[in-house]
């Protein structure tokens, strides 16, 4: 099946720059090739483009490699025995039910908790949940290299949300805090994500014509942040906890 990769990947090709930069000012980057560890994630009916750089760098570096915190120590301990998709499960839902809900102060979306603030305040948005559970699993032995964060559109609701995807064989499952249920990728519904980072991988994703992102170009020009969980439809999903 022919893709076509959206006008998305002319514009960041078109504003990769050379010369000194900050990373906030640095722009979407598109890479000559993928993360040496993590399997490209073409996940909810797109193609993964690997990036070089994007301006979630630094924020994704810092809640990466911050790992450690007490409470999840005590999580840990109790899924130690169970096999990988038990896990998961486990994780999935204990933390789905032991982190409450908040809105980022910064109606921006733009900030991300790591593991230790979020499980330190039990309460954190959809990126900071799905933050935890991957730093959670990590930590009863699932490689990086499996575990994604993806940002994305939500079609049923329009609003912008973040998953956490696990590898498992050659299957995607995705863990949401809307619903205790493990869901593979292809059975989730209408999303489209927009950028997905996993280890030292990050991707922007193309579509089929029609199917990209309104805002994918604005994020792409460093003109726009992705307003990640600021919407009551990233808190809760009608009927989803089974």
């Amino acid at each position: 099946m022919l893709y076509r990769l959206t006008l998305l990947s002319s514009v960041l090709l078109m504003f990769t720059i050379s010369g000194e930069s900050t990373a906030a000012d640095r722009p979407i980057i598109i890479s000559d090739h993928s993360s040496d560890r993590s399997v490209a994630p073409n996940v909810f009916g797109s193609v993964a483009i690997p990036l070089a750089h994007s301006r979630y760098d630094t924020r994704w570096q810092r809640v990466l490699h911050q790992t450690r915190s007490p409470q999840l120590s005590v999580l840990v301990r109790q899924a130690a025995l169970l096999g990988p998709d038990q896990k998961v499960r486990f994780v999935n839902s204990f933390l789905n039910r032991a982190i409450r809900y908040e809105f980022d102060t910064d109606r921006s979306g733009d900030q991300w908790a790591t593991v230790t603030e979020t499980m330190t305040r039990m309460a954190g948005d959809c990126e900071d949940i799905a933050i935890a559970k991957m730093q959670a699993l990590r930590a009863l032995g699932m490689p990086a290299s499996d575990l994604y964060m993806t940002v994305g559109r939500d079609g049923a609701s329009e609003a912008i949300h973040a998953l956490l995807l696990v590898r498992m064989g050659n299957r995607f499952w995705v863990l949401d805090n809307r619903t205790d249920r493990l869901v593979a990728q292809d059975e989730f519904g209408d999303f489209r994500p927009i950028l997905t980072f996993s280890g030292a991988g990050t991707w922007t994703h193309g579509y089929r014509l029609g199917r990209q992102p309104a805002n994918s170009i604005m994020i792409a020009l460093n003109k726009a942040t992705l307003p990640i969980g600021i919407t009551v439809r990233s808190a809760t999903w009608s009927g989803a906890r089974h």
